[in-house]
């Protein structure tokens, strides 16, 4: 007999079609506070999911696959999911839009300022099974996150997510913290050599315990990870974890 899952009541403050914190809407949320991106269009306020790759850094084909998983996972909860080069000059193009990749948008109601969500987030997260918890930094970290993978001993030193706001990130860091990943944070700082100020990055440095716990659903990132793997360790396995959400995959080492 299957096990009836227990959620807890939320309001995002967006169009969700649902009025309790599950894993899909986890997901999204995480992608959306990770960019804290949005666009004003003339029929109201959209918060954005962004998928964002460096040029060449992924196939077609893995862009296109992570698309569709994406989209799949966006319409429970009433998601609007398009390619890149679909939204480029259009009403809901934030002009970051470049990179290749996908977004996922929400119409707002009530969410203006995604910091002022943050107390009753939090508290909703906290009171979440693991299942939804981890849904959430699935989708911190599956959308624009950057593995920093040594080029000659292949050693994954971390995985890194440039955020926009340092309260934000603050917020990002303590969810990473509950789970208890080791990481650090760091905050906005000045270059050396002057110029724009950097962003402040959360960085995962167990990327090992964050790919058999967590994971992720990019098959780019997914694949870029395990061929590290295979130069160091004996037994690197993919294991599917759709259960939880679709497409999500672990790393399992030996």
């Amino acid at each position: 007999m299957s096990e009836v899952k227990q959620y807890v009541s939320f309001n995002p403050g967006l169009i969700m079609n649902t009025q309790y914190l599950t894993e899909q809407m986890a997901y999204f949320l995480g992608g959306i506070y990770a960019s804290e991106e949005q666009v004003i269009s003339s029929d109201g306020k959209y918060k954005i999911a962004p998928v964002r790759y460096n040029y060449n850094a992924a196939t077609d084909l893995e862009i296109a696959q992570h698309y569709e998983l994406v989209k799949k996972i966006a319409q429970p909860v009433n998601g609007q999911t398009y390619m890149a080069e679909n939204i480029r000059g259009t009403v809901l193009d934030s002009g970051k839009n470049r990179m290749p990749g996908f977004s996922t948008f929400f119409k707002s109601t009530t969410l203006d300022e995604l910091i002022v969500l943050v107390p009753e987030l939090r508290n909703a997260l906290r009171q979440s099974s693991w299942s939804v918890q981890r849904a959430f930094l699935v989708g911190v970290f599956d959308g624009r996150s950057s593995a920093d993978i040594d080029k000659k001993t292949h050693k994954v030193r971390m995985l890194a997510l440039d955020c926009i706001s340092d309260d934000v990130g603050a917020f990002l860091s303590e969810m990473v913290d509950m789970a208890g990943i080791r990481y650090n944070y760091n905050t906005h700082r000045d270059r050396l050599e002057g110029g724009r100020p950097r962003n402040p990055q959360l960085r995962i440095r167990d990327v090992e315990e964050f790919m058999s716990r967590v994971g992720l659903i990019s098959p780019r990132r997914v694949n870029l990870l395990k061929a590290a793997y295979e130069h160091n360790y004996s037994h690197v396995e993919i294991c599917d974890d759709s259960a939880t959400l679709l497409g999500l995959k672990t790393i399992q080492l030996r």
